[in-house]
């Protein structure tokens, strides 16, 4: 097992931009702002861990707090992961220079992930105009907040149960499913007329296009020429995939970067970078889309909470999942009949839903042979459906935010590990389709990635994913302070490992 401990990637960020997944459609923002819930007025370090993963214990974790106003006191609460209602509190030490330092005794956490929610106490926030309400205008009355997560022992944090959780004929299911897509031949066709990329218009595609900034990695760029493409081939469903390709301008045989996207249903721009450093790159509308369609398509399950379609579940075969995850397949199939692809050097990558992708494909087709699953959203749905409990909401997937206030909730000190794999009837459904119940059936080498304040893929889930990976060959980069984004720095590392792996 190798792991990576990261500090500070970046600071060039741009809002929801997943990582390793280099073709979000739209312009490069100015300036380009992370996504929350970071806190520009609180700055959180630790001096032991810079990746605020505390595996090895100890009596007591120390976050270090740094505001940028002058604060007469900072109060702290403690929570479990994505959890609103505290289960300890206190008040920071105060120190010179606005700095504050939270001491957290050990003794009874139990392993798994904490945030630390702090708060301003004593500016007098009725009469002084620092903090001005961005949406409403006027003074803020609220005292300013800022949160930062650590995982303490994150390795033998409790997990639904494997065998308890998985279907008994998950295996055969999918295979059936694959088969069935597979009877149909593939036929692959170039849609439209290659165009040709160079040097600065490939910077100028992606700052208009792709939300990229210039040339981020130019020591990893090995080629200042590239061709791009449209391409289709047969759907599970008797329509089309669609894709764009992206290939170095040389001719060769490349190793192949399948690119899954995020959630939504909008089109895609052109994966250029990733052929610029020596892929062949397939990005994919998983929805059976154009790759230029407008974003307006709308699926049940999907755009939909899911229990309010729940009595219309005959089979996992009725959610859209099933069809979305045949087609991230199939796209193997398709790079795989490239002639400028080597076969043998197939990886995939992706953020968010890509990343729940990645961890997906790399479980159902063994010719991939490395995986980059970012920020991946939804494995251990039994925990993410027992912290939407122990906050109150009663809706499957409930929109509530964490500062709204709920019904009842409770700390979860009680319930924590007691994750039940069919609490709901959902559940039973959704165990198809959950990235753990695939993770532990991958094998090939994974980089993963996850933002430890990431509110959309919480650092428990995408952490246990990580846990269950089947092979021995595994990497996580914790990401703290930072939420549900894109890094130039974890990409740049991406590259250089997708380069070591001799595959």
């Amino acid at each position: 097992m190798t792991r990576l401990n990261f500090a500070l990637l970046a600071f060039s960020i741009v809002l929801h931009a997943p990582a390793m997944n280099h073709n979000l459609l739209g312009p490069w923002a100015d300036p380009p702002r992370c996504s929350p819930p970071q806190t520009p007025l609180f700055a959180f370090f630790n001096r032991r861990n810079v990746d605020f993963m505390f595996r090895d214990g100890g009596d007591t974790v120390e976050i270090w707090c740094q505001a940028a106003v002058r604060s007469p006191a900072l109060s702290w609460t403690l929570h479990h992961n994505r959890l609103v209602k505290p289960f300890r509190e206190g008040m920071a030490e105060a120190l010179p220079g606005n700095l504050f330092r939270v001491e957290i005794p050990t003794a009874d956490l139990k392993p798994g992930f904490y945030d630390v929610r702090v708060r301003i106490e004593g500016l007098g926030f009725d009469t002084i105009g620092l903090f001005v309400d961005p949406k409403k205008g006027g003074v803020q009355k609220t005292p300013p907040t800022g949160v930062c997560t650590f995982g303490w022992k994150p390795d033998e944090m409790p997990i639904v149960d494997a065998d308890a959780y998985r279907p008994g004929d998950f295996d055969e299911f999918w295979a059936e499913a694959l088969a069935e897509c597979r009877a149909v031949p593939l036929d692959l066709r170039i849609e439209d007329e290659p165009k040709v990329f160079r040097g600065a218009e490939i910077d100028r595609y992606n700052m208009e296009s792709a939300v990229l900034p210039p040339n981020f990695d130019p020591e990893g760029a090995k080629f200042d020429e590239v061709v791009s493409c449209k391409v289709s081939f047969a759907g599970p469903d008797g329509g089309r995939i669609y894709a764009w390709l992206a290939r170095p301008a040389a001719e060769g045989r490349y190793p192949a970067l399948v690119v899954y996207p995020g959630a939504g249903t909008g089109g895609r721009p052109r994966p250029l970078d990733h052929a610029r450093h020596g892929y062949v790159a397939l990005d994919v509308q998983v929805h059976g889309l154009d790759v230029e369609c407008d974003g307006s398509a709308r699926y049940p399950w999907y755009n939909a909470p899911l229990d309010s379609y729940s009595d219309q579940i005959a089979s996992p075969k009725d959610l859209v999942w099933f069809d979305i995850y045949r087609r991230a397949v199939r796209a193997i199939d398709a790079a795989a009949a490239l002639p400028c692809v080597d076969a043998d050097r197939i990886s995939v990558c992706g953020g968010s839903q890509g990343g729940r992708l990645s961890i997906v494909v790399a479980a159902l087709d063994k010719r991939v042979k490395a995986a980059i699953p970012c920020i991946a959203n939804s494995p251990d749905m039994p925990h993410l459906y027992w912290t939407k409990k122990c906050n109150g909401e009663t809706s499957w997937w409930a929109k509530a935010k964490v500062s709204e206030p709920l019904p009842n909730p409770v700390d979860g000190t009680e319930s924590y590990g007691s994750f039940d794999p069919a609490a709901t009837p959902e559940m039973k459904v959704l165990a198809y389709f959950d990235p753990l119940n695939f993770a532990t059936r991958a094998t090939c080498p994974v980089f993963f990635n996850g933002g430890l304040v990431d509110p959309v893929s919480p650092a428990y889930s995408t952490y246990a994913a990580y846990l269950r990976w089947g092979g021995p060959d595994k990497t996580f980069v914790a990401v703290p302070n930072h939420g549900h984004d894109w890094w130039p720095a974890f990409d740049r590392a991406a590259y250089r490992w997708l380069e070591g792996r001799r595959y």
